[in-house]
């Protein structure tokens, strides 16, 4: 006030102003309550420092303005009042509320104030002094009050926890004349807040069901997660754009206006109260703290009325439970001495209230003292009583699993003991048998020399019998654990060892661990074959959890493997060598000019073939041959130095037998040397195409093979039948134990073969493990 310059306003200077002016200006300047004057016709302001808080933002420019200008937004409820203080009438109303504009925005506010007129120099009304107080955060807080006793009050009856929380947010949007309140259950890690209970004003979509968390926005959801109160004047403006487009064509349907408070348990969001408003609103502190203090205690009442509603069902579920299982349940003194009640026992040898000694008859004099000194037992540690004992009822000896648990008042004293006791007849007997069949199980494993291993991948425990121990060189109490078992790995195999198992702990793969290695012992050093083999078990997130498997010692195994292998090398250098002595006495013998030179070649060439025929069974360690690897012996002789081979050959896998794979070989290398002299191969662009099939007979299976020339000269039925149409005929047909016919087509010949083959022999476990 002292420091405006008056000279430019309206009043003039204040030497200038009447003598009642300056008075009334004087007091209000040195007073600390809020004052103002509003002098002359058009009531120019005058005020303290005390109303410039009034004021807000309308001050400075609010001295020597008008009072209608000053307070345009409220001038039509104020006008009449002042009206009747320029008349002389003293004013005096109190809370009354006013909507001001202040700080940018409209204002819901109460003022007590008294309008006294003032007298000029001529005697007449020249203005009026005010003293005001605002009296906003008094209402607001006695507003608020009355809201948490009715709130309060409205809640107090209710018991379910729906009820309660449907009723709160109906209350809360009432009172803030908001457009929409609803609870949300939250899940953080599935991205999701469910709406469950909500309050609507007319007209208002409604937000029941699953929405995404996410569509708030990063910001948002660190402040909530915090449990700090989130509150959006107008959510367009205020919150910044989503990159996902999904997200934004949600937010102008929801909200303008929003305040939401997270309700945390153990640190963990669970649920959340929001307000929402289709306007863009200002949220006040008392507000905020308003609608969190109805939440938590809205929240509070639904848990415990579900919390009491659980107690209220385990009570029911119990007394169903009591009713419909034979267990026997008790109640006991806390001595052991005194039987308060006895429910659910069929027991007629009891009264109706026994007492305990009654109980302890049914003991047979063996178990009487094992029970007594389980019972003392407890009382000594006021622990948990357990004990499986025999009673004999009606004559029937039956296995009881008899439970008790201590009950204990605020001081922590046992008051009494509550139980309950089960026949285990049935599970008794079972776990005799269950523990038989172990010791079986332990003595046939034992007598089949295996051992068994259990590995936790997760933590790298491990455990081995003490067979798969001696396997790798350890003594029976040697702690082990997965390093010891790479470890004691032969360097050698440590490669398919790895690979294996990995392969078995892979969730994507699930291999069976299947693997054969050596080890070298820890302790002697000596190298030990093992076949192990496993399965890991996989929990529902796809890890591992355990790889549980058996190992065998196959030294003796692989010793009689590698000597067998020695035998067979052996057997097929004696055959070679057997071969070439006759190739060579063969040769000598035939030198003679009376043998043509034809028939020299023609016996050295099936020399070579039936050497051909044995390599191969020698690679199969002479358990036969396959037809396609002899078809391709035959063809060899003939592929061009470019790769490319006249012979074309097609058919399933067939193997068969030694004697067999011979004749076939012999037959093949006859009628490819035939091809070469007289037929398709002897001719530039001939070809022969081996084919064959194999069906299913009476017996056994049926073969059908083809060998069809064409491309090559004319061919014509020979005048005589040699040596190797006969084989070819006779012995082939013979050995195979079917028929063989050659057909002189002019375009080709033509030789088909039709042969019975036994069924490939399989072991029975082999025959077990393809029917599972």
């Amino acid at each position: 006030m002292r420091a405006h310059d008056w000279s430019r306003s309206a009043l003039g200077p204040p030497e200038t102003w009447p003598s009642s002016l300056r008075s009334i200006v004087s007091l209000l300047l040195g007073s600390k309550f809020p004052m103002f004057v509003a002098w002359g016709p058009e009531l120019r302001l005058l005020y303290n420092d005390d109303y410039t808080e009034i004021l807000g933002d309308k001050h400075p420019m609010a001295l020597g303005a008008r009072f209608q200008d000053v307070w345009s937004e409220t001038w039509s409820e104020i006008e009449p009042l002042t009206a009747r203080a320029r008349k002389g009438e003293t004013i005096y109303d109190e809370d009354l509320p006013l909507v001001v504009m202040r700080y940018g925005a409209e204002q819901l506010t109460w003022f007590t104030f008294s309008y006294s007129p003032i007298e000029g120099e001529a005697g007449a009304v020249a203005g009026m002094f005010c003293t005001v107080v605002e009296t906003t955060r008094r209402v607001r807080a006695e507003s608020q009050r009355a809201f948490i006793a009715r709130f309060d009050d409205r809640l107090r009856d209710l018991e379910d926890a729906d009820q309660i929380l449907a009723v709160s947010a109906s209350l809360l949007g009432e009172h803030f004349a908001g457009d929409r309140v609803h609870w949300a259950g939250v899940d953080v890690l599935g991205d999701a807040f469910e709406v469950d209970h909500e309050w609507r004003a007319p007209g208002v979509s409604s937000l029941i069901g699953r929405h995404r968390l996410s569509a708030f926005g990063p910001a948002m959801l660190s402040e909530m997660s915090a449990g700090l109160i989130v509150s959006v004047e107008d959510i367009s403006r205020d919150l910044p754009e989503p990159d996902d487009p999904a997200e934004t064509a949600l937010r102008p349907d929801w909200l303008v206006g929003a305040l939401s408070v997270p309700l945390l348990r153990g640190g963990i969001w669970r649920a959340a109260l929001c307000v929402h408003t289709l306007a863009p609103r200002r949220w006040r502190d008392d507000e905020r703290q308003l609608i969190r203090d109805v939440a938590e205690r809205a929240w509070t009442r639904a848990e415990r009325a579900r919390a009491e509603a659980r107690v209220r069902d385990s009570e029911q579920r119990l007394r169903a439970l009591v009713g419909a299982s034979s267990d026997i349940i008790f109640r006991v003194s806390a001595d052991w001495t005194e039987l308060r009640e006895l429910e659910g026992h069929d027991l007629p040898a009891l009264s109706a209230r026994p007492r305990v000694s009654d109980l302890s008859s049914l003991l047979p004099p063996e178990e009487q003292q094992r029970v007594q000194t389980a019972i003392q037992a407890a009382l000594a540690s006021h622990g948990n009583f357990e004990l499986e004992h025999q009673v004999a009822v009606a004559g029937r000896e039956l296995w009881i699993r008899t439970w008790a648990v201590p009950l204990r008042d605020a001081r922590g004293a046992v008051v009494e003991w509550f139980g309950a006791a089960s026949d285990v007849t049935l599970a008794h007997r079972a776990r005799q048998e269950l523990e038989e069949t172990a010791e079986r199980l332990q003595l046939a494993t034992e007598a089949a020399e295996v051992g068994f291993w259990d590995l936790d991948p997760t933590t790298g425990s491990l455990i081995w019998s003490p067979r798969v121990k001696l396997m790798f060189g350890m003594s029976p109490d040697f702690p082990v654990t997965l390093d010891d078992f790479f470890g004691g790995v032969h360097p050698a195999d440590q490669a398919r060892v790895h690979a294996a198992f990995h392969a078995a702990v892979d969730p994507a793969r699930r291999a069976l661990y299947d693997v054969e290695y050596r080890t070298v012992g820890k302790d002697d050093r000596r190298t030990r074959w093992v076949a192990a083999k496993g399965r890991g078990y996989f929990n529902e997130a796809g890890e591992c959890v355990r790889l549980i498997g058996t190992a065998i010692d196959i030294t003796v195994r692989k010793a009689g493997d590698e000597h067998m292998r020695l035998m067979v090398n052996e057997l097929n250098h004696r055959v070679k060598n057997s071969l070439a002595t006759v190739q060579a006495i063969t040769a000598q013998t035939l030198r003679r000019g009376e043998v043509p030179e034809a028939v020299r070649d023609a016996l050295a060439s099936r020399l070579i073939a039936l050497a051909g025929a044995h390599d191969v069974l020698t690679d199969e360690k002479w358990s036969g041959a396959e037809l396609s690897e002899l078809a391709g012996q035959a063809a060899a002789p003939y592929i061009s130095l470019s790769g490319t081979s006249p012979f074309e050959i097609q058919g399933p896998s067939v193997f068969l037998p030694p004697k067999t794979a011979i004749a076939l070989a012999l037959a093949f290398h006859e009628l490819a040397t035939n091809a070469a002299k007289y037929g398709a191969l002897s001719a530039p662009g001939g070809s022969v195409r081996i084919a064959w099939r194999v069906e299913r007979a009476a017996g056994g299976r049926e073969l059908r093979l083809t060998w069809q020339e064409s491309g090559g000269p004319q061919v014509r039925p020979p005048e005589r039948t040699g040596f190797g149409t006969r084989l070819i005929q006779r012995g082939l047909a013979s050995e195979l134990q079917g028929q063989v016919s050659l057909d002189f087509r002019p375009t080709g010949l033509v030789c088909v073969v039709e042969a019975h083959l036994p069924d490939e022999p399989v072991d029975g476990w082999m025959a077990d493990l393809q029917a599972g």
